[in-house]
């Protein structure tokens, strides 16, 4: 039987990560959550205590300063889905999901569905055809480096991204996978 560890990444909202928690592992399926170091500690300290009673709740073992579109969330995500193997080894499925997310379907059915097929699933878009880009650079975002945050520091951002198109770096694409 399917047996599933929701990686959870969140960053607001204390008594709504508990909440959270308490329905996703109130089916008898585990949770590893990953609280955003840039989120006041007092909640997080908070949401520790409250779960301290939840055997099927975990934690990631360091909090990431997590900032859109950064190596951080994928550092965030790996540390949780470690815990995840760690804790709780009987789990045969990974599920990522943010604070605002829940399931739109149950436990069972997502059990069910599962055992049904012997594969996995993950989400995935065409990065080419696709229309899942939309605003700013597209193939850019993958031709050229990118040191700076576009968010924290737009300037230095466009001035790299100019400074590459001006000197010839740019990389060549992937090849589409079809």
């Amino acid at each position: 039987m399917a047996r599933i560890a929701f990686i959870l990444l969140t960053h607001k909202d204390p008594q709504g990560v508990v909440d959270q928690a308490r329905r996703l592992t109130a089916s008898g399926d585990h949770v590893v959550i990953h609280y955003d170091r840039n989120a006041p500690a007092d909640d997080y300290r908070r949401i520790r205590q409250l779960l301290a009673d939840a055997p099927r709740v975990g934690f990631a073992p360091r909090r990431y300063r997590c900032g859109w579109g950064e190596w951080s969330l994928v550092a965030a995500t790996l540390s949780a889905l470690r815990e995840a193997e760690r804790l709780f080894p009987q789990a045969t499925h990974f599920y990522m999901l943010s604070g605002d997310c829940m399931p739109i379907k149950s436990a069972e059915y997502a059990r069910a569905f599962l055992d049904r097929d012997e594969c996995d699933y993950i989400e995935a878009f065409d990065f080419f055809d696709s229309d899942w880009i939309k605003t700013g650079i597209k193939g850019e975002r993958l031709a050229y480096r990118h040191w700076f945050n576009e968010r924290k520091s737009k300037r230095l951002f466009y001035a790299s991204l100019r400074a590459q198109q001006w000197l010839g770096l740019e990389r060549p694409l992937p090849p589409a996978s079809r």
